[in-house]
């Protein structure tokens, strides 16, 4: 999965500059399109320079192209221009890209978005699966909270996340079991209830494994 798919909102609002004037208004499929129909070249001396565009946008995405060109020279320029940055959202787009850059201070801004309950909740999700797959699992616990939400799109956000972590985790927190074993019985659609016990057959607790196969035997 690129860097771009895992951007969510700053892609948006990089859509927002390059399309509004658009008759389809549809968004690039990838930071490199855009950034290209603005006039900016895709080089890195180039997409160094548009970290300081005047443009929010524009320095996401050229944070985001730098990382999907596994430019590892980007992350002094990254962590320079992060230092000046104001904009939250192109704080964390650059965070998120040091971290697939393999900067370990991305890695220690990922964490701190995904744990912080201050932070928006797409943002702390987006944290986890950028640490997720550099095999870091540490948000876990954060994430098993949203397992009661209400909205059932963030609980499949949530679901989704935990099933590329490939076995129980020493970090799990007691309630990651209850919690998806009630989802699998309860869950608002059949699909979320079948993800729900997939996810808990995989990192679950043994207690709650086994209560799920004897209430699901024709799932084992």
């Amino acid at each position: 999965m690129t860097i771009y798919l895992r951007l969510g909102l700053s892609a948006l609002l990089f859509a927002s500059v390059v399309g509004r004037n658009s008759a389809s208004c549809q968004a690039p499929p990838t930071p490199k399109d855009g950034l290209t129909r603005l006039g900016i070249p895709i080089d890195p001396t180039s997409l160094y320079a548009a970290l300081h565009d005047p443009r929010a946008a524009v320095r996401s995405a050229a944070a985001a192209e730098l990382a999907e060109m596994k430019d590892t020279g980007a992350i002094t320029w990254i962590e320079g221009a992060m230092a000046q940055e104001q904009n939250t959202e192109v704080l964390f787009t650059f965070a998120q890209s040091l971290d697939t850059l393999g900067s370990a201070a991305g890695t220690i801004w990922m964490e701190r978005y995904c744990s912080n309950a201050a932070e928006p909740v797409e943002n702390r999700i987006r944290a986890a699966i950028n640490l997720q797959h550099g095999g870091n699992y540490t948000c876990l616990p954060a994430m098993t909270e949203f397992l009661t939400s209400k909205d059932s799109a963030i609980q499949q956000s949530v679901l989704l996340y935990m099933l590329h972590i490939p076995n129980s985790q020493p970090n799990s927190p007691p309630t990651l079991g209850p919690n998806l074993l009630y989802l699998a019985n309860g869950g608002a659609t059949e699909y979320l209830r079948h993800l729900a016990g997939k996810v808990l057959m995989q990192i679950g607790d043994e207690a709650t494994r086994s209560s799920y196969q004897l209430q699901h035997p024709k799932q084992n």
